[in-house]
Parts: C-alpha cells; sequence; structure tokens
C-alpha cells in the first residue's frame, strides 16, 4: 500500500510531466524539476477528469512502466556517451538543490502533522477527495468549488488502494513550496539577482512566518494558493521580455492550475489576459 502511493505521487507529481519536458542532457535541473511538476499536475488534472467520469482506476505499475518505456524510446539517443554531459552551472544547481532541501526540511519542524486534522481540511477538501477516490463525489449545493487538491489527493489514494491512510496525500502538499524554490533560485541562476532577492526575501518574511505556514501545513488551500501565486507572478515578471511562446505555454498551465485550486485563484486573469495583450505579435 504504502509502495505504491509513493510511487502514485511521484507518477502524478513529477515523472508524467517529465514526458513533456524529457532530455535527458537538459541544460537546467531546476527548470527540469518544476516543469514536469507543473506538467504532471496538470495532465493529472485531466486523469482526475476522466476517472471520475469513465471511472477508471489507472494500475500505477502499469503506468510507471508505460512512462519509463517511452521515456526510453524517445531518449535512447542520449544514452550514447557522446551526447551525455555536465553542463557549466551543473555545480551551482546542485548547491541550490541542496539549498531548497534544507528550507523544506523546516517545514517538519514545526510540529508538523502527518494527517488532516483542521475543519476545512477534514470536512471539505480531504473529505471531497475520499468521494472523488469512491466516485461518490457531489459538489455541496449549487456551488462550484475547484478541487485540484482533492483531486490530487483522490489519485493518490486510488495508487494506495484505500483513502483511510493520509500521510502521502498531506505530504504533496509540500510539492507546492518546492516548485516556489526552485522558481526562485532558479532566477538567481539566471543572475536576476533583484527578482531573487525580492521573492527569497517574501519567502522568509510571509510564506516561512507562523500564519502562513500552518495554512499550508493544515490542508487548507489559502497556503497552497499564495505560493502558485507568487510563483505565478516570478515566472511572469521573469518573462516580460520574452519572446518564446513556450514561456506563455507553461504560464497558461499554471494560471489554470490556479484557478482550479481556490476561487481567489481567479483573480489574476486580468493580469494574464493583459499580458498576453501585450505579447500578442510574439
Amino acid at each position: 500500500m504504502i509502495i505504491s502511493g509513493i510511487i502514485g505521487i511521484f507518477l502524478y507529481f513529477f515523472y508524467l510531466g517529465s514526458l513533456f519536458n524529457s532530455k535527458l542532457n537538459t541544460n537546467n535541473s531546476l527548470e527540469f524539476i518544476y516543469n514536469s511538476i507543473l506538467f504532471s499536475i496538470y495532465f493529472s488534472w485531466i486523469i482526475i477528469v476522466l476517472s471520475f467520469f469513465l471511472d477508471l482506476n489507472l494500475n500505477v505499475y502499469y503506468l510507471l512502466v508505460l512512462i519509463t518505456a517511452i521515456h526510453i524510446y524517445k531518449n535512447y539517443k542520449f544514452f550514447n556517451l557522446g551526447n551525455i554531459y555536465i553542463n557549466k552551472n551543473f555545480l551551482y544547481e546542485l548547491f541550490y538543490l541542496v539549498i531548497i532541501f534544507l528550507l523544506l526540511s523546516n517545514f517538519g519542524k514545526n510540529n508538523y502533522q502527518f494527517i488532516f486534522l483542521s475543519w476545512d481540511a477534514l470536512a471539505s477538501y480531504n473529505r471531497w477527495a475520499i468521494e472523488l477516490f469512491s466516485n461518490n463525489y457531489k459538489p455541496m449545493g449549487n456551488a462550484a468549488y475547484p478541487i485540484l487538491f482533492p483531486g490530487m489527493w483522490s489519485l493518490i489514494y486510488k495508487a494506495q488502494g484505500n483513502a483511510e491512510f493520509w500521510i502521502l496525500s498531506k505530504l504533496s502538499i509540500l510539492f507546492l513550496p518546492l516548485i516556489f524554490l526552485l522558481i526562485v533560485f532558479n532566477q538567481l541562476l539566471k543572475k536576476n539577482y533583484i527578482l531573487f532577492g525580492l521573492f527569497i526575501f517574501f519567502y522568509f518574511l510571509v510564506i516561512n512566518s507562523k500564519p502562513v505556514f500552518d495554512l499550508l501545513l493544515s490542508g487548507y488551500m489559502d497556503g497552497p494558493i499564495i505560493l502558485l501565486i507568487s510563483s505565478f507572478l516570478i515566472l511572469l515578471i521573469s518573462k516580460l521580455d520574452s519572446k518564446n511562446g513556450e514561456d506563455f505555454v507553461l504560464l497558461s498551465i499554471l494560471v489554470g492550475l490556479i484557478s482550479i485550486t481556490k476561487q481567489s485563484g481567479l483573480s489574476i486573469f486580468p493580469l494574464y489576459l493583459y499580458f498576453l495583450y501585450l505579447k500578442k505579435d510574439v
């Protein structure tokens, strides 16, 4: 049960998305990781919707083998020793990944609770995840609440084979500060020092503060929406001068994920639409 749940997290929060970001000699490991996570969550949402309407229950072991086979097929030429190299920023990237790991480990020091205990997480978000797991989800009244993370948790429960073990679903919340920190340190790698300084200061002042910290780890969606919107703003600012259309694909995916995390995420749409208007000739 635990092993299959861990495989489920690996698949739905990273490996699935790596198919769309898959060059073994990628020039930037930080971008590779956060792109893979965002693409994974995006395509996992499609699986969540299909699972609900078609009552699907994918076998994570078969899915793991399938994605691995596709990776091997797509990347076989990179296994030639002549094509494998270490890029010049590798040591910096490795150093930044160690720092990010240490920052994330701090989340476990402040009385981290391994299961959902807060009221909203129990009465709403995790309850919806359990309902989606059993394909018995019913929206509350006429309200259409965004259910991205309940949906992601339901995939973990399906991978486990039951919805009674909550430790892994609760742990998956840590992918959000991971995304944020990867994007922030990528600005340092690209020598966007002012942008890095502003958002690392924001991280320690706001995100690492006890109120936001508790919200993030409780299972409420307030913490996740703060991190996702902050990640969006960093990417948006860093892409203001970009003429690469692929950059806008990632931004669009992030906007979509924000909108199905919490209703307040819809507030970023006017800003993003204005950004697209400015880039209409790209």
